[in-house]
């Protein structure tokens, strides 16, 4: 179940969360499969249903416990694919179970990661901003 292809490196979890089938995800989750497998870019099933826009996918996989705030090696989190590529459902069901969005200088930096607050990122990355949910700052 865990074995992965020999092109991206994903496992069956990763591939049927990145094409959107609930059913299968929900298949391979009850029969254990790794929520925190990653592929060669070390994105999870979470941030390719993210990525994709796949709400069902993706509330699933955090209903069963998938890590919300993990890094890509890009240091991408799944919020970050969410509203990076345009997907409003699926960013508010990242938000409503406290995804941080998180900023970090893999390219060209340190690397070191740093939680920053949305409210000080740009509209078109800041996940609260594109869904209206962030009140003014007085």
């Amino acid at each position: 179940m865990e074995e992965k292809d020999t092109v991206f490196g994903q496992t069956a979890l990763i591939t049927a969360a990145r094409s959107g089938r609930v059913d299968k995800v929900k298949q391979l989750v009850s029969a254990g499969a790794n929520l925190e497998a990653a592929d060669k870019w070390g994105r999870t099933a979470l941030m390719w249903a993210a990525r994709e826009g796949y709400p069902e996918t993706a509330a699933f996989l955090v209903e069963s416990g998938a890590a919300i705030n993990s890094l890509d090696k890009f240091g991408n989190t799944a919020l970050q694919w969410a509203s990076d590529c345009g997907h409003q459902s699926t960013a508010k069901i990242l938000l409503d179970a406290d995804a941080t969005f998180i900023y970090s200088e893999k390219i060209g930096g340190d690397g070191d990661p740093v939680a920053v607050p949305t409210a000080y990122m740009s509209d078109r990355l800041n996940p609260q901003l594109m869904l209206g949910r962030l009140f003014p700052i007085a």
